[in-house]
């Protein structure tokens, strides 16, 4: 019970502090006034930071994530028509023991597929960023929609499959 009374007196005690008249000082021009709505992005983007960290976390204990490697280019792309920002292209592909390799060839599946959007769809496409890591797909979009909001996921791409047909060829 102490411990409720002393919450909404701390509570209550910061409420005023917060909104007690603000007065210039000597070097001011303006009294600074106290922004809420940076605080509450702020306190909102801390918690998803967490949730996605502890998102990741539990997977990677269950060693799920372990067993696939990442690779990703977040991309920029523009035709006459329209434009699209952060969109994720990611290519997975089981852990097969090297991961440098494996991440190179799910890096070159993600080249071939961006000469495809190119080709056939965008006038222009960049790359904002690229992000590779020992984890599967879905635990990366969950760590990097904490930085990219409006992140858009193009495609997970199968490397092992789009390998396999290659070599077929």
């Amino acid at each position: 019970m102490k411990t409720i009374i002393r919450t909404a007196m701390l509570s209550m005690a910061l409420i005023v502090a917060l909104n007690l008249p603000s007065f210039a000082s000597g070097e001011n021009a303006t009294p600074y006034s106290f922004n809420y709505a940076v605080l509450y992005k702020s306190i909102v983007m801390n918690n998803k930071a967490i949730e996605a960290s502890i998102a990741v976390h539990t997977k990677s204990s269950a060693k799920v994530s372990t067993l696939k490697v990442c690779s990703c280019e977040i991309l920029r792309m523009k035709s006459t028509n329209d434009e699209f920002q952060n969109v994720a292209v990611m290519s997975e592909k089981v852990n097969n023991g090297d991961i440098s390799n494996d991440l190179k060839i799910a890096a070159s599946v993600i080249a071939q597929e961006k000469k495809q959007i190119k080709e056939r769809f965008f006038d222009v496409v960049k790359t904002s960023k690229k992000v590779s890591a020992a984890t599967d797909c879905k635990s990366l979009i969950t760590v990097l929609k904490v930085s990219y909001d409006d992140l858009k996921v193009y495609d997970i791409i199968d490397a092992d499959v789009r390998s396999q047909v290659k070599s077929q060829k």
